[in-house]
């Protein structure tokens, strides 16, 4: 079972509130860090998960319920923003290709130390010009897959249950120090994950319910209802119909 610790993160001020993230005058997208109020953290410490796993939710959970929740601005000002970033790096790009190829003592010296900087960060000697090329791929494939409509207010999905559960496992395997996570790897047996996926049984819908207060409100029983149902498409064991096993 998950237990009760503070040590990782540090006692904060109960009652306290950390400024949340905020959204423009569109109310299209949060600016600021993803983190939980002390409010909240406190009672999510209270009901016993690892300080490793709130900042799983902080990190995976916060950010990307906060984005999925909210209205998009319009999808134009978003592909222009793309697009920009597009010019950019096709522009790098074909300014180390020039370079690749000098034509003045200062192009063979610039491209010089372009290698033995990349050495002397133990990188590969491709390692600039992969580096280009992929994040020139990136940003057109963001592009290709932007919508030509707007994003509305989505409903519920399961999806934002699946990001919580995730969090939790990897908040728990963070905290046993696994073999290949954390720190200090251990060479005991990593503990069972115990919380189970259900509208009734805790510490889940509480869990969840923070999540949601701190995210612009949503509901619980709805997102979790409509979870249980594509898991139990998916062939997994329910639990009375209404719980899952993780």
């Amino acid at each position: 079972m998950v237990g009760k610790s503070r040590g990782e993160r540090g006692q904060g001020s109960v009652g306290s509130k950390q400024s949340l993230p905020t959204f423009d005058s569109k109310g299209a997208f949060p600016k600021g860090p993803a983190k939980f109020s002390d409010a909240a953290e406190k009672m999510l410490l209270d009901l016993g998960l690892f300080p490793s796993q709130i900042r799983q939710l902080e990190r995976m959970a916060l950010p990307s319920i906060r984005w999925r929740i909210h209205p998009s601005p319009p999808m134009s000002n978003v592909r222009e923003k793309l697009s920009d970033l597009s010019r950019f790096l096709d522009k790098a790009e074909r300014a180390y290709v020039r370079l690749s190829a000098p034509t003045s003592p200062a192009s063979a010296e610039a491209l010089t130390r372009l290698y033995v900087a990349q050495e002397r960060l133990d990188v590969p000697t491709d390692t600039l010009h992969d580096s280009l090329q992929q994040a020139t791929h990136i940003v057109r494939r963001a592009l290709l897959d932007v919508p030509s409509a707007q994003r509305r207010r989505r409903r519920a999905d399961g999806e934002f249950i699946r990001l919580i559960l995730k969090a939790l496992e990897l908040g728990h395997v963070e905290h046993h120090r696994c073999v290949g996570y954390g720190e200090k790897p251990s060479r005991k047996g990593m503990p069972p994950f115990e919380i189970l996926v259900s509208r009734k049984k805790e510490p889940f819908p509480s869990i969840s319910q923070i999540v949601s207060d701190e995210t612009g409100g949503w509901s619980v029983d709805d997102e979790i209802r409509d979870y249980l149902k594509r898991d139990r498409r998916r062939g997994s064991n329910a639990i009375g119909g209404d719980q899952a096993t993780r």
